[in-house]
């Protein structure tokens, strides 16, 4: 099946991605900075597990730490977020990537 994604942004690009893992053909109609993203770069999906995976820093302060911050501005308690950004920014260090490594390569 042929599709047709108009727009090359975050839902765009998810939506584009996963059509094009399943095996469809797939246009995207982009403009501006996204068309000249994937121009020179490609259409490239990630997400938390692959940034560990690979070793790349998660985006956890544009994913979890912009609700934290944005809850404390309007005085909203989030101890439930707070504690699950605390311990994803533990996963987020050099120290857990090696042992992550090191668990992987013992599998």
């Amino acid at each position: 099946m042929r599709f047709l994604v108009v727009g090359a942004g975050a839902v765009g690009g998810f939506v584009t991605a996963r059509l094009l893992a399943a095996g469809h053909a797939v246009t995207v109609l982009a403009r501006g900075a996204h068309l000249y993203a994937m121009r020179t770069s490609g259409l490239r999906l990630q997400d938390a597990q692959q940034d560990l995976e690979t070793n790349r820093p998660m985006k956890l302060d544009a994913i979890l730490g912009a609700v934290v911050e944005l809850g404390q501005r309007a005085e909203v308690v989030m101890p439930r977020i707070e504690a699950l950004l605390a311990c994803m920014r533990v996963m987020d260090t050099p120290a857990h990537r090696v042992a992550l490594q090191a668990v992987q390569l013992s599998a």
